[in-house]
């Protein structure tokens, strides 16, 4: 039997990615990597560890370094790399000693501009050295939430709460500890200051210090939302995740199955997608939030608690204002908490029949729905520990003026946890991976990938075998998705000059063409969401498919000459390109033997 990765000419597994690049396996010079790019840094994708990965950004400066001048330092002295640090051991944590001057003793950082009305956090790591106590301190111009931590059993109490600050505690190896601050920016125009202070007694007044004793501090961290894990930085703020042009490699199928995820450009018109506390929401008829209770998918606690105290048509969360007319995408995570696990409805509209019922059962383990008469299709994805992600299409007519509803029906109080809110317009007909908000709606950017020659060698009149593993999130006459292709032409030009293989139409023809000519097809319906393994091959002027271990077509054509440029592109017009996953490429120089095919499409 062959060995399918060792007798390709090109070996296309998504594993290997940097920016702007997707390494191919085969060959290993990088004349077959794919030039991948997306305009932004609001994608999210799902890690190997199961887990929904979205960019993060620590806003603070020299986390590290207390010696630069973007800390200003109150009535202390600075000992930089004195200790180890918590996180990696590496002897880069300071010492922060109060002198002996009264007053207050502390840190504070450089102001940064963040939205306002949002949800930010603040942290540092602390350990005592001779004192116990560590205020964390934060200030927008207007709110000024305090929190005072007891770094000799990790207690801590609120001292001032404006800001509606909440605290939380990570306790680490060697007496230190992670001091953690979640509180909300103000209406206004807020400019953010940190301040880490530290005291001998839990009294926030003036005092003097010895001049000898004081606490050890690590790794300063400013960001929306709740606290996550620790990301260093000097000069500027940095972003971890799937930033701008960095490939998605996906893994919704898997720890063992990532592909290259490639979807068009989508906007999230739901604002504030995981703060349902935020007033853009609206809550009527006994609706009531409590922020970050659960673990989302994405590993952080930022999950909201829903509580339905009063069931009927007017108990709803929704937010305002939508184009008639249109394809709207509605989507949410939910998990089930208690209650009853009935008569929770997502709805583009207040008229029933543009909702869907959901039902929980076997102690939230099992989520079913039941969709109104407009909706055109729906989703629901299982996320693990019991997430699920719900998603409809509806067209909306005009009832009334909600979007992004959530309404309750049932009859007792229920709780559910929900995370990760999302309105896709502009005649959307399916719902793409989650994109998160603050104050304004956020748009990603397509995903695009190319090479100029990616197989090196013009094939004219030779034998080949081109093998693709896909499953499509779209797929309709005007959508015709290019699988992979080639030819001599840039973005906007014509089709002259190409070999395309792709798919075509309604009823999902399988396409081998040239130029404009339609040189060998087969009709084989495929299914959105369903994975494929597509094979095509010729062997002198035999052209034959395969599909999932079977033979679908063969037919006569003539040699075509051509150069493979592309998987999932489309040269032509964005409207070519795919949308979906790819698995995995692979493209031979020879025709297989028909046995190689079946066995390669199994």
């Amino acid at each position: 039997m062959s060995n399918f990765y060792e007798d390709a000419s090109v070996v296309m597994v998504p594993s290997g990615y940097k920016t702007s690049k997707v390494y191919s396996s085969v060959p290993d010079d990088g004349s077959a990597d794919l030039t991948f790019s997306r305009s932004n840094d609001t994608a999210t994708r799902v890690g190997p560890d199961g887990l929904i990965e979205k960019v993060r950004t620590n806003v603070s400066l020299y986390s590290e370094d207390y010696t630069n001048a973007y800390w200003t330092k109150g009535f202390v002295n600075i000992s930089a790399n004195s200790i180890a640090n918590p996180v990696n051991g590496a002897s880069t944590a300071t010492t922060i000693t109060p002198d002996t001057s009264t007053g207050s003793h502390y840190l504070r950082s450089t102001p940064f501009a963040m939205s306002a009305n949002t949800e930010v956090s603040q942290s540092i790591y602390a350990k005592a050295n001779g004192y116990n106590y560590v205020m964390v301190e934060g200030y927008d111009g207007a709110n000024n939430p305090k929190i005072m931590f007891n770094l000799s059993d990790g207690s801590f109490s609120t001292i001032s709460a404006t800001g509606s600050p909440v605290g939380s505690v990570e306790a680490l190896a060697n007496g230190w500890y992670r001091l953690k601050m979640t509180w909300k920016t103000q209406a206004g125009s807020p400019n953010v200051y940190q301040y880490y202070f530290v005291y001998e007694t839990s009294s926030p007044a003036s005092w003097a210090g010895n001049g000898t004793s004081g606490a050890y501090f690590f790794g300063a961290q400013l960001e929306y939302g709740v606290t996550t894990d620790y990301i260093e930085t000097t000069t500027s703020a940095v972003s971890v995740g799937p930033l701008a042009n960095i490939p998605r490699l996906d893994y919704s199928g898997g720890a063992n199955s990532p592909s290259l995820l490639l979807e068009p450009e989508r906007t999230n018109l739901a604002l504030y997608s995981e703060q349902f506390d935020n007033a853009a929401w609206l809550k009527l008829a006994g609706v009531s939030i409590t922020a970050n209770q659960s673990v989302s998918p994405d590993g952080y606690t930022n999950a909201d608690h829903i509580t339905w105290s009063t069931s009927g048509s007017t108990t709803q969360l929704y937010q305002v204002s939508l184009t008639s007319g249109t394809s709207q995408a509605l989507s949410l995570f939910i998990k089930y908490i208690s209650g009853s696990g009935t008569g929770f409805r997502l709805s583009v509209g207040s008229d029933v029949n543009y909702g869907l019922n959901l039902e929980f059962s076997n102690g939230g383990t099992i989520l079913t729905g039941t969709k109104g008469t407009n909706v055109s299709s729906y989703k629901i994805e299982d996320y693990g520990n019991n997430w699920f992600r719900v998603s409809l299409v509806a067209v909306y007519a005009g009832f009334g003026t909600e979007y992004n509803l959530f309404r309750y029906s049932g009859t007792g109080t229920d709780v559910y946890a929900i995370w990760g809110a999302q309105l896709e317009s502009a005649s959307a007909s399916y719902a793409t991976s989650y994109i998160p908000t603050l104050s304004a709606a956020v748009t990603r950017g397509a995903d695009f990938q190319s090479n100029s020659d990616m197989i090196g060698t013009s094939y004219s009149s030779n034998d080949f075998t081109y093998f693709i593993e896909f499953d499509l999130l779209q797929n309709s006459a005007t959508q015709s998705p290019m699988l992979f292709g080639g030819g001599n032409q840039a973005l906007g030009s014509s089709y002259q000059g190409y070999l395309r293989i792709g798919l075509f139409g309604t009823d999902s023809i399988a396409l081998f063409g040239h130029g404009d000519t339609l040189m060998a097809s087969v009709v084989s319906p495929l299914t959105k969401n369903t994975r494929y393994k597509f094979l095509v091959k010729r062997s002198g002027t035999s052209i034959k498919f395969y599909l999932n271990g079977a033979q679908i077509g063969s037919t006569g054509t003539s040699s075509v000459g051509f150069t493979l440029r592309s998987i999932g592109w489309s040269y032509a017009a964005v409207t070519y390109n795919t949308e979906g996953n790819i698995y995995q490429f692979l493209a031979f120089e020879s025709a297989l033997s028909d046995a190689a095919c079946i066995t390669l499409t199994t």
